[in-house]
């Protein structure tokens, strides 16, 4: 049966749809990992709560619950991302679930030696409900551990980041990084361990979040940290031996979505030939391109910059 329109979900999981949608319209700039974390919890309670009732019920679903959190903020786009992840699960597992139940009852049939003209087809068992129930039930139990895994899988991307820190980094270097980044700044710290070197913070104003990363990297890695305002980053650029980087997303030809400014850096650099590194994890790669760069902008209120009175 093909399902149209949209599915009836549960109050519980209806509330949290609207309470997700709601933190990402407040905060469309949060960080990456904990909405793609939030994400995942949100659309393992989706097929929790759908798969029982077959795989388009629950693709529907999960395509109605991506459709509001898209339009709470078209721009966070590892919200698309992990969607798109789940519904690729949920195809692959109801898929080797059809499998294995048509292994199973073939096997049934066929091995039967006193098989007879009367005895049920192998389509016919495959559509009985027995049979559709015990295939939903397995395939939400499969859905289930590969989204948890997936989850996992964005829980761990800084650790298996910060490891190459060490390789990327070396003893008396200068290294730039623009703004604000929980994954530079764990790999900064952790390379800071090993390493002795010398860090340069751009402070990404009007934000100025770079303030924050710059005071964790003196106090917490012991570094030599300077700290810039961005009008200075081509004059520093020339010293230099590396740059790093964080963003908001990698699209599909390789340009980042990134907080502004970052564009200015990476030009610098390229002018005086130095190295760009960004550390992002998988969940943060998306397919679109960015055809349109005004339609990729984030637009804040101007209050932190000019107040109203």
């Amino acid at each position: 049966m093909v399902v149209e329109g949209e599915v009836r979900l549960p109050a519980a999981v209806k509330e949290a749809v609207e309470l997700l949608a709601g933190q990402i319209r407040q905060e469309p700039l949060a960080q990456s990992s904990s909405v793609a974390m939030n994400t995942a919890k949100l659309l393992r309670a989706v097929v929790s709560a759908l798969a029982l009732n077959g795989e388009e019920i629950c693709v529907v679903g999960l395509r109605q619950v991506g459709r509001v959190l898209y339009e709470a903020s078209p721009l966070v786009f590892v919200v698309e991302n992990t969607v798109r992840r789940v519904l690729r699960i949920v195809r692959e597992a109801f898929e080797l679930a059809r499998q294995s139940a048509q292994t199973k009852i073939a096997e049934k049939v066929y091995t039967d030696e006193n098989e007879t003209e009367d005895s049920p087809d192998l389509d016919s068992m495959m559509s009985s409900k027995k049979a559709q129930t015990e295939l939903n039930q397995e395939a939400r139990k499969e859905i289930m551990e590969l989204i948890d895994e997936h989850s996992s899988e964005i829980e761990t991307a800084s650790d298996s980041i910060i490891e190459q820190a060490v390789g990327h980094i070396h003893a008396k270097e200068v290294i730039l990084t623009y703004g604000g980044s929980k994954t530079v700044e764990l790999f900064l710290l952790e390379a800071a361990k090993k390493r002795k070197y010398e860090v340069i913070v751009v402070e990404n104003a009007p934000s100025c979040d770079g303030h924050k990363l710059a005071k964790t990297l003196a106090i917490e890695g012991g570094l030599d940290v300077t700290l810039i305002p961005d009008s200075t980053v081509f004059a520093i650029m020339s010293r230099v031996h590396k740059v790093i980087l964080g963003t908001h997303a990698i699209m599909a030809n390789g340009a980042l979505i990134a907080s502004c400014g970052t564009h200015l850096t990476v030009a610098a650099a390229k002018f005086h030939a130095k190295p760009v590194v960004v550390v992002a994890g998988l969940y943060k790669l998306t397919p679109g391109f960015p055809h349109d760069r005004d339609a990729l902008n984030v637009t804040l209120s101007p209050a932190a910059v000019v107040p109203y009175r």
